[in-house]
């Protein structure tokens, strides 16, 4: 920072070099000592030097620190009174600052929100103006759709002036007018329909086709509006075909009315008029075919032709589906076939007996009792043919599993198959011819074989499942046929197991068990 009294410091000096005083003393001091006046000017000079050292070096620096001085007691003073100030006047601009911020945050915000309601109601109203004009509402109700397109505009303007909630009475005004209007799109479609159909019986063309037009402009792809417009154009048409059949039928001339409502129908396929006359002569004439068809079943029935009665009922029923008399003649057919099949099956049963088909025979027996379980015939040869079949298949299954007669529950089976066939009547040489070769099995199986056994004496044998034999030099058994274990033992020697199989063929047999190899 420049000093403030530099301008100052550098005039004084300035003034004590250019002073004359001090150039006269220069000159005066040379000649001091010879000249005494000039001690007045030395001094004189002394005082003046001082007093500008003073005025340069001193004072300036005492009037800086005066000025220090105040400057520091003026912003001590001012800070005071700021910090006052500080403290006092933010709270308050705080305090009036929150409370307008938050007062306007709430006010746009509910404008906000305000707006996104009228926004949706708008959505809503457009969605149902379209919807309502889609189903030609202007063509049945366009006095009331006028009023709610009013209510509506009502809305825009104050939507324009930014009136938020002025707009949301107006705007909801007219979505009531309108969704009340929607809901009568149905019943009025459904009016127009009907008194469209109504001018059709009638055979009012011009009625009709109103009422159909109404219709089609409310929903444009309805069936039964599209139909009786059609109709509509052909009504007059459909009456003089309609005349003109009635004619025939009322003469007794079946086929040609037939013929004639049929045009009526082809015309007017939705005409209930013309199908319920083609109806009705049809029935007539299924009535006089029907009694000519059932003629010709029972013909068929009482010549054993079961297949032409058959196929005559079924035409006759499908003439009449709700005359009992299809259904009378097609059990008499039933019956006559099933009679004609236990016949037939009696004889098949008895042919597989003689054969000594057993099975075959009990199958057929079956096959009777399933068409008629009460047959005795067919009851008690059945009785006989599955005795008989199941002999033989236990005979056949003994012999494949003859091996195994050693066993004494398979001996003891076969023994007690041997016995029910003894007591069968007649069995027939096929079952005869199997009895006899397991009977002679069932013999070799229970009939011991001879089998000799030598040891060492030190041995311990034991046959398994027959004994333990303990040690010995020479034993002999009583075994009967089938496979056998044995085994040796003895302390200090290895274990020795023997498998032998005993039949009549090895018949006194010599089987060593000696414990020979030490451990």
């Amino acid at each position: 920072m420049s000093d403030p009294n530099a301008s100052q410091k550098k005039e004084v000096i300035d003034a004590v070099e250019l002073s004359p005083i001090q150039s006269s003393s220069r000159s005066s001091s040379q000649h001091f000592a010879n000249n005494s006046s000039s001690r007045w000017l030395w001094v004189s000079l002394s005082i003046l030097l001082v007093l500008a050292v003073m005025v340069i070096f001193l004072l300036p620096k005492a009037v800086q620190e005066d000025i220090s001085d105040s400057n520091q007691s003026k912003e001590s003073l001012l800070e005071t009174d700021i910090v006052e100030e500080v403290d006092q006047v933010p709270e308050q601009i705080s305090t009036e600052t929150e409370e307008s911020s938050t007062a306007e945050i709430i006010s746009l915000r509910e404008q906000e929100q305000t707006k996104v309601q009228v926004e949706e109601l708008i959505a809503s109203l457009i969605k149902l103006e379209k919807n309502l004009e889609s189903h030609a509402v202007k063509k049945w109700a366009a006095e009331e759709f006028m009023q709610a397109q009013e209510q509506g505009r009502i809305g825009d303007e104050f939507f324009r002036r930014r009136d938020y909630a002025g707009a949301i009475e107006p705007f909801e005004n007219a979505i009531a007018q309108f969704q009340a209007l929607e809901q009568l799109i149905q019943p009025t479609l459904e009016r127009a329909l009907e008194r469209g159909e109504q001018a059709l019986i009638q055979g009012d063309e011009v009625t009709a086709t109103q009422q159909f037009e109404l219709a089609k402009s409310i929903e444009n792809n309805n069936v039964r509006a599209i139909n009786g417009l059609q109709r509509a154009s052909t009504i007059k048409e459909l009456f003089a075909i309609l005349r003109r059949a009635s004619s025939f039928e009322s003469h007794g001339q079946l086929q040609q009315a037939k013929t004639t409502y049929q045009e009526a129908v082809t015309l007017d396929p939705l005409s209930n008029e013309a199908k319920s006359s083609l109806a009705r002569v049809e029935s007539k004439l299924n009535d006089q075919a029907f009694e000519q068809i059932i003629a010709t079943a029972y013909r068929a029935l009482q010549n054993s032709q079961y297949s032409d009665a058959r196929a005559a009922f079924n035409s006759a029923n499908t003439l009449k589906p709700n005359s009992n008399e299809p259904t009378i003649g097609l059990n008499k057919v039933a019956e006559a076939i099933r009679q004609e099949k236990i016949s037939n099956l009696l004889f098949e049963a008895n042919h597989f007996a003689e054969l000594q088909q057993w099975q075959q025979s009990a199958e057929s027996y079956e096959k009777v009792l399933e068409l008629n379980s009460n047959n005795q015939a067919a009851q008690q040869g059945l009785q006989v043919s599955l005795a008989k079949a199941k002999s033989l298949a236990d005979l056949k299954i003994a012999l494949a599993s003859a091996d195994q007669l050693y066993k004494d529950d398979v001996l003891e089976q076969a023994e007690d198959l041997l016995l029910r066939i003894e007591d069968l009547e007649s069995p027939g040489s096929v079952i005869q011819q199997q009895f006899e070769k397991l009977r002679q099995l069932v013999h070799v199986a229970s009939t011991p074989v001879a089998v000799t056994l030598e040891s060492d004496s030190n041995t311990q044998v034991t046959v398994f499942k027959v004994a333990r034999l303990g040690t010995f030099d020479r034993h002999q058994l009583q075994l009967r046929p089938g496979p056998y274990t044995i085994v040796g033992t003895r302390n200090g020697y290895r274990d020795v197991r023997i498998s032998i199989q005993v039949s009549p063929e090895n018949q006194d047999s010599i089987i060593s068990v000696r414990c020979e190899e030490a451990i």
